[in-house]
């Protein structure tokens, strides 16, 4: 059965033919002008840039999660999410330089120099990493809790709500901890008794080091030796080859006339002499050498005593930064001294050894905490600030909700004398720079992480708010939501 194509379906199928054509063309058009989905446009905010000048009146744009431009004025494309944020403030993303957020409250026993402190992270803990993004906070830097000695590797983290771990790591392995005095309990040969095995450590580790070198050294030589040797059995084999084709060339062409040389022998002691001699070097044994046996934590020192990773010392008394100084000075490591309690007495011995300080709170709950804490001062960042001490403040992992008074530890800074620029500093860059992260975050620059704080206020003021979080360009955090 034929079918029949009336005039009115042909004029369909042909617009339909027409449209399907023009289609990619029409959507080219549309998308020309347009940007990408995930680009973000902030518009109108006083932006503390922390890398210089600050813009009182600016646009901060956002693209594939880096920060692709801080200016005056950007135009805004079609497509761009756009937000308006006149009068408000934006900063980096606040950074906690020794926080206990997500990690285990009762883990307080000190662990291996090979261990990690993010195999210790508890992701389950959702309700405190959203407290602390309320308060403007975006990374932590987390490391093993201890008592005393070498506790581990510390890492950096971003908080990003229902990610992975991995999705989550900014930076591992960021520091080698230990800890002096937190295990003495005030007793005084006790302390000295954790410096002794902190600088047996340290001398260990040298020790293991120059043992590799030179088993190393041997190594080469031994490989040299054999070399040596199987070029000197390839030479013999050849020569033992040619003798027996000259052999071969005098028996097929006849005996040689030696009637003329007379009857006397050749001359055979001087080549079984050097037969003898080519025997005995043959028979000499090549030992090759032993390599010393793995060492975990001395292999962990060494990285800390060639400068690839920093050394974190926890440590509060004055005497015992005293002492940590010295060592360091025996035994030359990127120190930071983390918590320093008692760092104002000894402010100038500090920046004298250009040791970089992740204070402590600036104030604490009693002065009968804990004994490493009864000559605690408010003034102690102040101090040591004015001294030239590379200064970072954090919550120091005295508890997970500690990190979302991050910002009011800092606000607390400036009331006892701390410049309030050198606060916020504390809390950005100079954390960043003293965790090795400051070329992804700690600043508001054109191809850092979109890691960043919308605020209604000045960031240091106590009637702040947090208004919106973004890390890596995506909102985390907004208010009200």
């Amino acid at each position: 059965m034929r079918s029949i194509i009336t005039l009115e379906t042909k004029r369909v199928l042909l617009l339909c033919a027409l449209l399907v054509s023009i289609a990619p063309l029409t959507a080219s058009a549309q998308s020309r002008g347009r940007a990408p989905a995930d680009m973000v446009l902030i518009k109108g905010a006083r932006i503390i840039t922390m890398a210089g000048d600050d813009l009182e009146m600016g646009d901060l744009l956002i693209r594939k999660g880096k920060i692709s431009a801080v200016a005056q004025r950007l135009r805004a494309r079609r497509g761009v999410q756009v937000i308006d944020a006149t009068g408000k403030v934006i900063v980096p993303g606040f950074v906690d330089a020794h926080s206990a957020l997500l990690l285990d409250p009762g883990g307080s026993s000190g662990g291996r120099a090979e261990s990690s402190v993010l195999d210790g992270v508890d992701l389950f803990a959702k309700r405190d990493l959203e407290s602390a993004l309320s308060q403007g906070v975006t990374a932590v830097h987390l490391l093993p809790p201890s008592v005393s000695g070498i506790s581990g590797r510390g890492a950096v983290l971003r908080l990003i709500p229902d990610a992975s771990l991995d999705a989550m790591v900014l930076e591992a392995d960021t520091a080698l901890k230990a800890s002096i005095g937190r295990g003495s309990y005030g007793r005084p040969i006790a302390r000295l008794g954790e410096l002794k095995s902190l600088r047996s450590a340290l001398k260990k580790a040298i020790d293991y080091r120059d043992a590799l070198e030179t088993y190393d050294e041997e190594l080469e030589e031994y490989v040299k030796k054999l070399e040596e040797r199987a070029a000197e059995e390839e030479k013999e084999k050849k020569k033992e080859k040619k003798k027996d084709d000259d052999g071969g060339d005098q028996k097929k062409n006849g005996p040689k006339d030696t009637a003329s040389k007379g009857n006397s022998k050749p001359p055979v002691k001087k080549e079984a002499a050097a037969d003898a001699k080519k025997d005995d070097k043959k028979d000499e044994e090549l030992k090759k050498p032993k390599k010393p046996g793995f060492d975990a934590r001395s292999s962990e020192l060494i990285k800390a005593l060639e400068g690839e990773i920093p050394l974190f010392v926890e440590v509060h008394r004055a005497a015992d930064i005293v002492n940590l100084l010295d060592l360091v000075e025996e035994y030359p490591v990127k120190l930071v001294l983390v918590g320093c309690t008692e760092g104002y007495l000894v402010s100038d011995a500090i920046a004298k050894a250009e040791a970089t300080v992740i204070a402590g709170p600036v104030v604490r709950r009693t002065l009968l905490e804990n004994s490493e804490f009864r000559n605690h001062k408010p003034h102690n960042a102040a101090a040591l600030s004015a001294a030239g001490v590379r200064l970072v403040l954090a919550s120091s992992g005295r508890g997970a909700l500690e990190t979302r008074y991050l910002c009011l530890n800092a606000a607390q800074a400036v009331a006892e004398g701390l410049d309030e620029r050198t606060a916020l500093a504390a809390i950005t860059v100079d954390a960043a720079r003293a965790l090795g992260v400051a070329d992804r975050i700690g600043t508001l620059e054109k191809g850092k992480d979109a890691d960043l704080v919308v605020l209604d206020g000045d960031p240091l003021s106590s009637s702040t708010r947090v208004e919106r979080v973004f890390i890596q360009g995506k909102e985390v955090f907004h208010l009200g939501r």
